[in-house]
């Protein structure tokens, strides 16, 4: 199309110069035959291109104009353009119509060139295929030739045996029905042979077989025979199964079968349902107690090793553990993995309890039974599949609570839960799911309470053993350390640092618990998370009351006086230190529960028992001293002594010996260089409980002790009745005490104070008070406290004026 346009635009080109009506007169003349010219060769382009459409689409004035499209009028397009354009349109337009036909014509011959060996391939298949059909065309001509005659001879055949066929339908009939006669007379002896051969199954399909219409022609004498015959002998092989599924020794499988087999002869499902479920539940329950033996076993053992007691004094608390690092105790409820018992638990039970419930449906709740027997049979397999299960899960979860392992519990949950799940698939009716949970929920808390329980024991292990090493202390008298068998201040340290330890693989041992996510295959126990998290916390806090409730109980008395000292001191040492170590050690692991853990109240609680227990201490070892001093004045006859004195009483030596053997436990227990001789600032009470706790040192212990001592000392002197020489063996007694008591406490200036106090009492209780001069006093107590306590040339003129200062 486009190249007759072409074309003829051309010529319009040509003939520019001679553009007249008439020569438009000429072209519009010969339209008729150019446009049959240009529709013979459009026709021919549609073939070549395959562009001819299949279906007949009505023809439009936008269509015609179309250049490109199939239906493209030339003549047309011509004139529309020679009445609408001008020449020089017209020659532009032509110039590009040439162009694209040049590239269209070139496309072409590549497309042509392209294709040739396609063509020439196409051409030669298309020769082999001439050849094949002309070969194919003989062999339908012989196939059709031997049908034909095939088709002759079947008609011969249908023709020849057409008049017989009656005949032989009648006889192959009779033949039959003599065959199942015969079976019919042969059948008790068949049912006989196949029971002696144990081929129950087989006798029961005879019978089957043949019970219906034996009882159909029961009014035929002969076939009456035959059914009472088999009747007899279906009754023994009743018999026979019955015995086979009472015997114990019978295999399940064997046992399932031949109940199938007293079904099929109609024997009363109610007892035959019961003799299965009896049976296997036997079997189920025998390895259950297997499983419960084995909990038991693991439960006796750790029972032991809770109520062992240690070796040593020191053993269990701690002295395998140097350098921070903490002794793994041996755990002898893991020498079974739990892990691998909740698996073989799982696979023994549930896939034996399945294997069961899939064998009692098959035999009991069959589509084949009505459905009253349906329903009976459900309800009695609930309450069975019931009874084994609770029993499972007891023994599941008593296994579960002798593990110690975080770590191999969360694994062993994953078991069950997986487990589980698999079983509320198969009876949904038992909602195993849910139990589940609720046994996942109560193991998780459980398992937070017997570490705590586990870590209080450690606690009070280490507290016990504290006590005998302060009554080893106790039992050894004398001032020197080396002839006791215990060092109070190395068994502090490691008392403190063992219960440090114990909190630390507390936390330790319940981190997989806290760090559960609700992703990957425990992602189910995600949801416990936070009340874990909170009841860890709130089990630590639990610790440190309990330890502050030592405080009030009276087993550390009973056992040593010293041992409230020691036990301030651990007490001490953990407010200081050890619960901003727990707090840390919360914040640092992966636990997240330091958030929950209130260390100021920790520590008040501390505090708190601290002073109770100094208190508790003082008041004690008060007591006893003031005992000694009351009866070394009771035993003086103050009123009537009439020699002036000329030492300081012995009892008076006794006292004050007493309470340098406390200063020395005292400082040995806190810790504190002994006293220096000089004076501090001081208290103004000596109540412990009135004194915070950070300003409690030994001399602080050593001053409430004294300050008893002499209040009791003041009590008994006010009790007494004195004449002038006991006022002056008073005198005597107070001053060397005086000279005593820097040595005793470095904040000696209260007690001095109350001691002057006494020598008052003293005075106004004697009849005539009269004083010793100051120089005697000094020669008689002088040369006993020089030789108690020597002191450099130097230094004793300014120790002298330093300790007349009371006096004066």
């Amino acid at each position: 199309a486009m190249s007759a346009t072409a074309r003829s635009m051309g010529s319009e080109d040509g003939s520019t110069s001679q553009s007249t009506p008439p020569r438009r007169q000429r072209a519009a003349g010969h339209a008729t035959g150019r446009r049959r010219q240009r529709a013979d060769r459009r026709a021919l382009l549609d073939l070549y291109m395959q562009t001819a459409s299949n279906e007949a689409t009505p023809v439009t004035s936008e269509d015609v104009m179309d250049i490109d499209g199939p239906c493209f009028d030339a003549d047309a397009y011509l004139d529309m353009l020679m009445n609408r354009e001008g020449m020089d349109e017209l020659v532009r337009h032509n110039r590009q119509l040439q162009r694209e036909v040049q590239k269209y014509d070139g496309q072409m011959k590549k497309l042509v060139h392209d294709n040739y060996q396609n063509f020439i391939a196409a051409t030669d298949t298309t020769h082999q295929m001439k050849e094949r059909v002309a070969d194919m065309d003989e062999e339908m001509a012989r196939l059709r030739a031997g049908m034909e005659s095939l088709d002759s001879l079947s008609q011969a055949v249908e023709t020849t045996l057409a008049q017989h066929r009656a005949t032989v339908e009648h006889l192959s009939d009779v033949s039959r029905l003599l065959e199942s006669r015969q079976f019919l007379f042969e059948l008790p002896q068949r049912l006989t042979a196949a029971v002696e051969l144990g081929a129950y199954a087989q006798a029961v399909q005879y019978y089957h077989r043949t019970a219906g219409i034996l009882r159909k022609y029961n009014h035929l004498s002969s076939f009456q025979q035959i059914l009472d015959a088999c009747e007899h002998t279906v009754e023994q092989l009743r018999d026979r199964l019955r015995s086979i599924v009472a015997n114990e020794e019978t295999p399940s499988s064997e046992v399932t079968e031949n109940i199938r087999l007293l079904l099929d002869l109609n024997e009363s499902p109610a007892r035959l349902r019961d003799e299965f479920l009896q049976r296997r539940g036997r079997h189920i329950e025998q390895a259950l107690a297997e499983f419960e033996q084995m909990v038991s076993t693991l439960q006796e053992a750790a029972a032991r090793q809770d109520s062992g007691s240690p070796g040593s004094p020191l053993e269990s608390s701690g002295e395998n553990v140097e350098d921070g690092k903490e002794a793994a105790p041996e755990d002898v409820t893991q020498s079974s993995d739990v892990v691998s018992f909740i698996s073989e638990l799982n696979m023994s039970f549930l896939s034996s309890l399945l294997e069961v419930i899939q064998g009692y449906r098959a035999l009991f709740m069959s589509a084949s039974r009505s459905t009253t027997s349906q329903r009976a049979a459900a309800v009695d397999l609930d309450a069975f599949v019931e009874k084994l299960f609770s029993s499972f899960l007891g023994i599941t979860r008593s296994r579960l609570d002798c593990c110690t392992d975080a770590a191999q519990l969360i694994r062993a949950l994953e078991v069950l839960h997986r487990n589980l799940g698999n079983m509320a698939i198969q009876v949904p009716s038992l909602n195993a799911i849910e139990r589940g949970e609720r046994i996942t929920g109560a193991t998780l808390q459980q398992h937070i309470e017997s570490s705590y329980f586990t870590l209080q024991a450690d606690v009070d292990r280490a507290i016990e053993n504290l006590a005998k090493v302060a009554s080893l202390w106790d039992s050894a008298p004398g001032r020197k350390t080396e002839q006791r068998e215990a060092d109070p201040s190395g068994t502090i340290q490691l008392a403190s640092r063992s219960i440090e330890l114990c909190v630390r693989r507390y936390i330790r041992g319940l981190r997989p618990l806290a760090s559960l996510q609700r992703e990957g295959p425990s992602g189910f126990l995600g949801r416990y998370r936070e009340g874990l998290i909170v009841k860890l916390s709130v089990k630590l806090q639990q610790l440190f009351l309990y330890l502050s409730d030592i405080s009030e109980q009276e087993r550390l008395i009973d056992t040593s006086h010293t041992a409230l000292l020691m036990c301030a001191r651990v007490f001490l040492n953990l407010e200081r230190t050890g619960v901003r170590r727990t707090h840390a050690m919360l914040e640092d692991s992966s636990v997240a529960a330091a958030e929950h853990f209130n260390v100021e109240a920790v520590r008040s609680q501390l505090q708190t028992a601290t002073q109770a227990l100094l208190s508790r201490y003082v008041t004690a070892q008060g007591s006893k001293v003031s005992q000694l001093l009351y009866k070394g004045i009771q035993l003086h006859d103050w009123l009537h002594l009439s020699k002036a004195p000329r030492a300081v009483r012995p009892a008076m030596d006794v006292v004050l010996r007493q309470l340098f053997e406390l200063a020395d436990v005292i400082q040995e227990c806190f810790g504190d260089s002994p006293p220096r001789h000089r004076r501090t600032a001081s208290h103004t009470s000596f109540d412990i409980r009135r004194i915070e706790a950070s300003r409690i040192t030994s001399s602080t212990i050593i001053n409430g002790v004294v300050a008893l001592v002499l209040r009791s000392f003041c009590e008994c002197v006010r009790q007494q009745t004195f004449s002038e020489c006991g006022f002056q063996q008073i005198q005597v007694d107070a001053y060397y005490t005086a000279l005593v008591l820097p040595h005793l406490s470095d904040d000696s200036a209260p007690l001095l104070a109350l001691q002057k106090r006494v020598l008052e009492s003293a005075a106004e209780r004697a009849l005539l008070p009269t004083s010793l001069p100051q120089s005697i006093v000094e020669k008689i107590c002088r040369p006993k406290y020089d030789k108690a306590f020597p002191q450099p040339e130097e230094s004793k003129q300014e120790a002298a004026l330093q300790e007349s200062q009371p006096i004066a």
